[in-house]
């Protein structure tokens, strides 16, 4: 994970965080790095509201199926975006859409909820 401090830095939900104390936000978070080739699902929609992630490497398509049960396109993320952290923010507990590789890629992944504890930074000082 250490390659990729200088992309996660400038995500803005570590805005403001010294480079050094991001390894340890990351632990805080319980987050970990996962490959998915492309065509693979990482979220789906109607699953549980859980994680949050940032794209290291890759595109991601975001989808949402229709009433006849067409999948749309609603929106691409590429490196360095973020996403389902307004979901962490929400009483919503399952996800809205799907996301799907739309290439192979890179997904830092995190623990949604933590990141709204008071406690989670606490250890860490101010930043």
């Amino acid at each position: 994970m250490q390659q990729y401090l200088d992309l996660i830095e400038k995500v803005p939900l570590f805005h403001g965080i010294p480079k050094n104390k991001i390894p340890d936000v990351l632990f805080a978070l319980k987050a970990n790095v996962r490959k998915y080739e492309k065509g693979k699902t990482i979220v789906e929609e109607g699953s549980a509201v859980t994680m949050a992630g940032v794209v290291l490497l890759g595109k991601l398509n975001i989808l949402k199926e229709d009433y006849h049960g067409n999948r749309n396109l609603i929106s691409v993320l590429s490196v360095g975006e973020l996403f389902g952290e307004a979901l962490c923010c929400t009483e919503t507990e399952i996800q809205p859409f799907e996301i799907v590789a739309a290439e192979d890629s890179l997904i830092l992944l995190f623990e949604c909820k933590t990141v709204m504890k008071n406690d989670t930074f606490e250890c860490y000082g101010q930043f």
